[in-house]
């Protein structure tokens, strides 16, 4: 693994496209693997302003698929973006969310925000890594790349990591039948305990649904991972490896934020999602106030 990784010698608008474009194309690339599979629900792919928006009917609770990316980078965020946004969201009942990288934001930004009534949730790392500069031996671990008859076998260790709702669970299960993706599973004795999703387009892939079973982990199984996917990429043509993660604290950083830029990844730069959350209706009289939405993006 390399010591010293390298930079890109992008200005902040070079790195936000690529960076928020890949991970726009990477989630639409899951919408359309979903689309007509027995189960998935629909989730309808528009573009919007330079962005690409995912609306999910039969995911109300979630903004996975209910939100616009890569907004910002080919075309301002100004009056126009901001009434087309409501015009495609505005009349949901459940949350909705924008990622806006911070080149994306101007002294005219956060007014416009305001009226679309969106709060700003916790930043995350948005990084990228040179195929190039991946080093170091095969690790010990068993990894193999799973095809779409072997979906389950990932989606059974995401969904025991994260909090995912059912409709996202289906749809990250027809992500391997596409082959835009490619999907990569760690084993011990047999048994599957971490997994994570690529997907590749042209010379850029993005590194996603990284996940290891609580039992597991710190013993090098996210870098066994990427050391296969990043090898993989690389040997597809795809220079530029882009992921994000949660940072944590100064005092307790997100262990993959850590293990990542250990691998060799670089942070561009840290970004916030802006969603909407609005109030949740009383079921009826004397029935019991709803939970808040959830602040994640789940």
């Amino acid at each position: 693994m390399p010591t010293s990784p390298r930079p890109p010698a992008w200005d902040a608008k070079q790195a936000a496209a690529v960076a928020e474009l890949s991970e726009a194309h990477a989630y639409a690339a899951m919408a359309r693997a979903a689309t007509g599979q027995a189960g998935a629900p629909a989730v309808t792919i528009a573009p919007l302003a330079g962005g690409i928006s995912l609306r999910c009917l039969g995911d109300p609770e979630s903004t996975l698929f209910n939100r616009v990316l890569g907004l910002g980078i080919e075309q301002p965020l100004d009056a126009g973006v901001v009434s087309a946004v409501a015009a495609r969201y505005g009349h949901l009942e459940g949350p909705w969310g924008m990622e806006l990288a911070p080149a994306a934001m101007h002294e005219h930004a956060r007014p416009l925000l305001r009226q679309l009534r969106l709060r700003r949730s916790l930043p995350t790392a948005m990084l990228v890594m040179n195929s190039d500069d991946l080093a170091g031996e095969r690790p010990p671990w068993q990894v193999e790349r799973v095809g779409a008859e072997q979906a389950a076998l990932a989606a059974n260790v995401v969904e025991q990591v994260f909090d995912v709702s059912t409709p996202v669970a289906r749809i990250l299960r027809c992500a391997p039948t596409s082959k835009e993706f490619a999907q990569w599973v760690a084993f011990d004795d047999g048994r599957p305990v971490a997994c994570c999703l690529m997907h590749l387009r042209g010379e850029t892939a993005w590194f996603g649904w990284s996940a290891t079973l609580p039992t597991h982990r710190g013993r090098g199984l996210q870098s066994a991972l990427l050391w296969h996917s990043v090898r993989d990429a690389r040997e597809r043509g795809c220079r530029w490896i882009t992921a994000e993660t949660a940072t944590g604290t100064g005092g307790a950083p997100d262990p993959s934020f850590r293990n990542m830029k250990r691998f060799g990844f670089v942070e561009l730069y840290r970004r916030h999602g802006y969603l909407h959350l609005p109030p949740r209706r009383v079921a009826g009289p004397g029935a019991p106030a709803p939970a808040p939405w959830p602040r994640s993006r789940f």
